[in-house]
């Protein structure tokens, strides 16, 4: 699983490389609100997984997260899809991707 992201903002929520997971094609972390889930006003991460194959265990994704990432960027839930949503210049389109979990089309930065 290799993370991707636009980066820059604090919505990124740190994004970055932690290698590739034989059995993800494509994962995006996003912030995500639900109650009594992480930072107050915020929300927690969530990770959007494309599997390589048959959806792999998300206890086993979390063991693996946690082993390259520090404690705060591993997410708390994985949903998985069949493609991520990517925008014209190719790359993940988080604002499109995270608006069934969000309440308005603000993001943490504003």
């Amino acid at each position: 699983m290799s993370w991707t992201g636009s980066g820059g903002s604090s919505d990124s929520a740190g994004l970055g490389d932690t290698g590739t997971h034989p059995e993800v094609d494509a994962a995006v972390r996003l912030l995500h609100r639900r109650r009594g889930w992480g930072w107050t006003g915020g929300g927690s991460l969530l990770a959007l997984v494309v599997p390589a194959g048959d959806p792999p265990d998300p206890a086993g994704l979390e063991a693996w997260c946690r082993d390259r990432l520090a404690p705060y960027k591993v997410p708390r839930a994985y949903e998985f899809r069949t493609e991520l949503i990517y925008n014209a210049m190719g790359k993940p389109d988080k604002k499109a991707m995270r608006a069934p979990y969000w309440s308005s089309d603000r993001t943490i930065a504003g």
